[in-house]
């Protein structure tokens, strides 16, 4: 249901702590349809290197500005490290930086070009195709894995502790803390880049109040509260003190506790933060340490919004080519994330002919069409 009202009459703590440009995300028709979440809008890509490798070849990780630049380290791994594999690739995700930053996603196969507001096939961009080649390079020269294409668990890889870079684990940190507390060893890290802030990302956790709602009022009063009251966030996403978590120093009287939640099987309560509420106002934890926090919001804050921000691709009228296509795709992405290919120019023109005769170009004309129609409408 509309929420307009309700957020004017129960919503003060919300409407004075969400990312205003995330009301345009979860506008339909000039009507707010849902709260959006506090979560990484944008976060920042970026290559992660195992500290201990990058201190025994003393390289300059820092320096790294494009995949291309991890190969000096990558042959010192693959000449010297026998039992470490360079680069970590799986069938659902590759390096950073592979991905083009300034192209916003439709649907798959069809972006928005940020540089020039064009509606594009993404496989067409010259640079993307220069990205998978690069992977498939690293391939042939044994940077990536043999059997690559069918690993399909990237953070239980990255957690082995075999690979000598990854990609970040949901967001850059200067200092590495955030991948270091996720993969469990000591990491460094060097920005590959900030994607565009889309729609999708500013809705992905968004909370919408039902049609059938008995009490919406209540309802709001409810989200209202939680975005208000620090200790009712906390304790709906970690737990009981004690049971749930334990708190190493400061106390949660004070709000300034840092904590140590439960994992793994012992994890019997928990809730994010951004189904919830405000994730900036979470305890410092293992989860996130304050830090962290920090960072993923300065990101947010400096982020670029999407010049279609508030689109929303309707797939219906080319729901048969979207499925003909998918299955294409669902096939070939690990191909080309792990640049597992023989040939790498047969491969990714055949691919490109293969997906124009399973409908793409008919998708792409949906899109401009509905894209024109919104732009004439938001104008």
């Amino acid at each position: 249901m509309p929420l307009d009202e309700l957020l004017q009459k129960y919503g003060q703590n919300i409407l004075a702590k969400v990312d205003q440009r995330a009301w345009k995300a979860v506008t339909y028709k000039g009507k707010i349809m849902a709260i959006p979440a506090q979560t990484p809008y944008a976060p920042a890509g970026a290559h992660v290197f195992k500290k201990d490798m990058v201190e025994k070849y003393k390289f300059d990780y820092k320096s790294v500005k494009s995949i291309k630049d991890l190969e000096p380290f990558l042959a010192e791994i693959k000449k010297n490290e026998p039992s470490m594999i360079p680069l970590l690739a799986t069938a659902n995700g590759t390096a950073a930086g592979v991905t083009l930053y300034d192209y916003t996603t439709i649907t798959p196969g069809i972006s928005y070009s940020e540089k020039d507001g064009k509606i594009v096939k993404i496989l067409g961009v010259p640079e993307n195709k220069e990205n998978y080649k690069t992977i498939n390079d690293f391939y042939k020269k044994g940077y990536i894995a043999k059997d690559a294409a069918i690993k399909t668990d990237y953070l239980a890889e990255a957690k082995s502790g075999k690979y000598a870079v990854m990609r970040d684990s949901g967001g850059y940190t200067e200092d590495g803390s955030k991948s270091t507390a996720t993969y469990g060893f000591p990491t460094v890290e060097t920005l590959a880049g900030y994607p565009t802030i889309s729609t999708n990302s500013m809705t992905s956790a968004a909370t919408a109040i039902s049609a059938t709602s008995k009490n919406p009022e209540r309802a709001m009063m409810l989200l209202n509260l939680i975005w208000g009251d620090k200790y009712l966030l906390n304790t709906l996403a970690y737990g009981v003190e004690g049971k749930n978590y334990t708190v190493k120093s400061g106390t949660v009287k004070d709000d300034n506790p840092t904590i140590e939640a439960t994992t793994g099987a012992d994890q019997t309560w928990a809730i994010w933060h951004n189904w919830l509420g405000p994730l900036w106002d979470q305890w410092d934890s293992n989860w996130n340490s304050t830090a962290a926090l920090q960072e993923m919001k300065k990101n947010n804050d400096n982020g670029k919004a999407s010049g279609i921000l508030g689109f929303i691709f309707n797939p219906e009228p080319v729901k048969t080519e979207i499925a003909q296509v998918s299955a294409i795709q669902k096939e070939s992405n690990p191909i080309l994330t792990t640049g597992s290919m023989p040939d790498f120019e047969s491969y990714y023109t055949d691919l490109q002919k293969r997906l124009d005769a399973a409908g793409m170009d008919k998708i792409m004309a949906e899109a401009q069409k509905q894209f024109d129609a919104w732009k004439a409408e938001n104008s």
